[in-house]
């Protein structure tokens, strides 16, 4: 979060007389979500800050299943062979 977007948000979490906690919820917030086809494993988010756009990368909904399928997989080989030598 920008330091200019931080200073507009923190007027409005200033906390009142007898009140335990808050919380805030953004309704809008610019962001982009861009997938590419050469990299369909990946999930691009491009949010703005004060210097230029930042961009981070997450895997795909698909590249976790094939991750968990793996290592679930894994996991029940190596169940199997410990049952073998048991």
């Amino acid at each position: 979060m920008t330091d200019q977007f931080r200073d507009l948000a923190q007027s409005y979490l200033t906390p009142h007389e007898a009140e335990i906690g808050r919380q805030a919820t953004f309704n809008y917030m610019r962001l982009a979500r861009v997938e590419v086809a050469q990299h369909s494993h990946r999930v691009y988010y491009v949010f703005p800050t004060a210097a230029s756009p930042r961009v981070l990368v997450l895997p795909s909904q698909q590249r976790i299943w094939q991750i968990a399928g793996a290592a679930l997989g894994a996991l029940l080989v190596l169940f199997l062979l410990v049952r073998l030598i048991a």
